[in-house]
Parts: structure tokens; C-alpha cells; sequence
């Protein structure tokens, strides 16, 4: 395979071109020759081959659906939102209505699934398994993975991607839905920062290919970057490697328009076209009970106009946050506690967001405390009158104490 060296060009013996085309041309010849000859075997370890197929020989399929959609099978679906928006309350409403083959959030009839859920978040046997039963789950149906051992002595320790995903591989044997709880960025090998992002493409293609290989379903959440972008496609934690590798992603948002409100949008999916979003709302049925999720009907609001709202919402204007500094200023003028309850009737009045009062109240340093009785609830003071009286209680402490 040996060819000459490459002279300067116009020497005699040709260019450094030639000679690559001829090292090529015989690597190409030891590669296609029979295997196991001689001018193959020095070469057979080390040269990379294209893997092809013939189109025609593609047994074709067509994509079938967890939910019609949104969540494909043999896929990996992500779904993002902030913390505390309810994405864990909104898996565990989705994964219980499967086990049971309950209606999904927009009606659609399914049929029972049998269901693994990793590393819940949150407490067993107050939070996780609750939820499930206040929603109507075949708990039979649903396997819950807290972790992982390494031999019959060693304590339990946290899943690991992509190193343990033989486990997932045989957790899914038997099983039709794989659900992560949690962020992806939780269950990073060590040693693999959020921002790599060809380490993250690795780890969230690991667990694509899993399911595509397994025909099962995976799903998985992740947080939103604190004042990430406008465009719903860049607003998600991590790399943008987690949003090419998945097949689906879904975003759960709070209604700019209603804080008591959750939107369920889809951000992303390369095999259907768009879908319509989803109101739904937290509830208890008690004040102590299980959360639960409330379907209220369609939105038609996409993904980017949902982001684009909250953020309007989020920075507001200054002139909005110096009108409502002033509000503020004259409603706390008297010293006294004022009731959220009562402020906020008053705020409407005034045509500024809630969220203008609140960033408002932040510039202006005003105190907030809990109070009791007929008026319990939260309650904002002027931050001059509660430095006074602060001030005064301890100077009535000191006297106290030297008589």
C-alpha cells in the first residue's frame, strides 16, 4: 500500500493529490478483498465502513401513538417546564390514565399499559403512589424504580446514563411505558456537565435508541433556563442536543393570562403535524389530599406565543413597575399591614398585571408577612413603618431588661 512521497508541485512523480488518490484506491482494494486473506487482515480492524441498506428492502411503518400526537411510541417524548409548573403532577395523571386505559386529557380512549416510573422525586408514600390513586391508576400495572444496586451488600444508588441503560433495557422487557422523573440533566453521568453538548447528545440519543430499538415508549422531563429564550424551541435547559434527539417535546406553562392555569403545548415533534394545546388545571380535593389534574379543554395559542406572553409578562415594562411602585406607595402609606387579598382587587382596577405589583414590591424592599384570624394570609407593609416598629420593639427590650 506504500506510495511515494508527495514532492512540491510540478516535481516529477505528480502532486500530493496523486498520491492520496492512489493510498485511497488501495486502501479501498484491502478493504473489499476476501476476508481473511492477507491483504485484508492488517487493515479489517481499523478501517471504518458505511453501514447501508437497500431502500426497497425497508419494511415500511407507520408511527403509532401513546397519545395521538404528542407522545409517539418506540420514541422519546421530553417534557419541559419550570419547576413547581406541575410536570411531575401531569406525568403521573398521564401514566395513571394509561395503566388504567382511562380517556387521555383531550378525550382520546386508550387502552391498559403496563408502566415503569424511574427515580420518583418525590416521596412514595405520600406524593407519588397518592397522585396515582387519586387519578385513577391500575396500580398493578405501574413498577416503581427507586435506584440501583451494584451487588447483594451495596446501598442503593442513583441511575446513571449512560452507563446503566442495560438496566432500563431490562426494566423495559416487560414493560410498554418507560417514564424518568425529574430533569435529564439529574441522571448525568458523572463528570458530564449540562452544557457538553456532544456528551448530552450521547446520553439523550442513548435512551432514543432504547426505545426505537425496544418499540417501547420513553419519557422524560427537563427544567427551562431562568429567562431563557422567547422561541419555545430554545428555552429548555441543557444543550440544544436534548432538543434534537428527541422525537417529541412537549411544554407545560403557566398561563401568562391565568397563574392558576397550565398549558400543555407541543414544542416539537418531526413526525406529525401540529396539535392543538391544552388548559388544565392543579386541584385538591382536600387541603391536605393528593394533587390532581383537571383537563379543561382546548388553547389556541401555540408554544411561541405561550413563551412569548410569559416573557412579556416576566420583564414588563418599566413604566409598568414605576406606575404600580406608586400605587404601592399610597395604598402602604398608613403603616399598616395590608391584606394580598385586598391589594389585588385593587391592582385590577389599576389595568397593571399582578406581576408588575409584585416586581414592584421587590425595587421598593416592601416586608411581607403572614397573618391570622378573619384576614389569614399574606400580607405587605411599608418597609419605613416596619423598620420603626422593629426598631421600637427593641428599644422596649432594652429597657426591659435593665430595670
Amino acid at each position: 500500500m506504500e506510495v511515494g512521497a508527495c514532492g512540491p508541485q510540478g516535481a516529477a512523480g505528480g502532486s500530493c493529490v496523486t498520491a492520496r488518490r492512489v493510498s485511497l484506491e488501495a486502501v479501498a482494494a484491502d478493504v473489499l478483498a476476501p476476508k481473511g486473506s492477507a491483504a485484508n487482515s492488517e487493515t479489517e480492524a481499523a478501517v471504518r465502513r458505511l453501514v447501508t441498506v437497500e431502500a426497497a428492502q425497508v419494511k415500511e411503518r407507520a408511527v403509532e401513538w401513546e397519545w395521538y400526537r404528542r407522545i409517539p411510541r418506540a420514541a422519546l417524548t421530553v417534557v419541559e417546564g419550570d419547576p413547581d409548573v406541575g410536570k411531575t403532577a401531569f406525568m403521573l395523571d398521564f401514566l395513571a390514565r394509561k395503566s388504567a386505559g382511562a380517556p387521555l386529557g383531550d378525550g382520546e380512549p386508550t387502552e391498559p399499559r403496563r408502566i415503569s416510573i424511574v427515580g420518583a422525586e418525590d416521596a412514595l408514600e405520600s406524593v407519588a403512589v397518592p397522585r396515582l390513586r387519586e387519578a385513577g391508576a391500575d396500580l398493578t400495572k405501574i413498577r416503581l424504580v427507586t435506584g440501583a444496586l451494584e451487588g447483594t451488600r451495596a446501598p442503593k444508588s442513583h441511575l446513571r446514563l449512560p452507563s446503566d441503560l442495560y438496566l432500563l433495557a431490562l426494566e423495559l422487557a416487560d414493560r410498554d411505558i418507560l417514564a424518568i422523573d425529574g430533569s435529564i440533566n439529574d441522571y448525568a453521568e458523572r463528570g458530564i456537565r449540562p452544557g457538553d453538548d456532544v456528551a448530552m447528545r450521547e446520553l439523550v440519543g442513548s435512551v432514543q435508541d432504547l426505545a426505537r430499538d425496544s418499540g417501547k415508549t420513553a419519557i422524560i422531563g427537563r427544567h427551562l433556563r431562568k429567562g431563557g429564550s422567547v422561541v419555545a424551541g430554545e428555552a429548555g435547559s441543557g444543550t440544544m442536543g436534548i432538543m434534537a434527539k428527541a422525537r417529541s417535546v412537549l411544554g407545560l406553562y403557566q398561563d401568562p393570562k391565568d397563574p392558576e392555569i397550565r398549558l400543555l403545548a407541543r414544542v416539537k415533534c418531526n413526525l406529525a403535524p401540529a396539535v392543538i394545546t391544552l388548559r388544565l388545571r392543579l386541584y385538591s380535593k382536600e387541603p391536605d389530599s393528593a394533587v390532581r389534574v383537571g383537563w379543561l379543554g382546548e388553547d389556541h395559542r401555540s408554544a411561541n406565543e405561550i413563551r412569548e406572553q410569559i416573557h412579556r409578562a416576566e420583564r414588563g415594562s418599566d413604566r409598568d413597575q414605576s406606575a404600580a411602585a406608586r400605587h404601592l406607595v399610597l395604598w402602604l402609606s398608613d403603616g399598616g399591614p395590608k391584606p394580598v387579598q385586598h391589594l389585588k382587587p385593587l391592582a385590577e382596577k389599576t389595568g397593571l398585571s399582578w406581576k408588575a405589583f409584585e416586581r414592584a414590591r421587590e425595587k421598593l424592599g416592601v416586608v411581607t408577612e403572614r397573618m391570622t384570624g378573619q384576614t389569614a394570609g399574606w400580607a405587605w407593609k411599608d418597609p419605613f413603618f416596619a423598620s420603626r416598629e422593629q426598631d421600637h420593639g427593641e428599644k422596649e427590650s432594652g429597657t426591659n431588661r435593665s430595670e
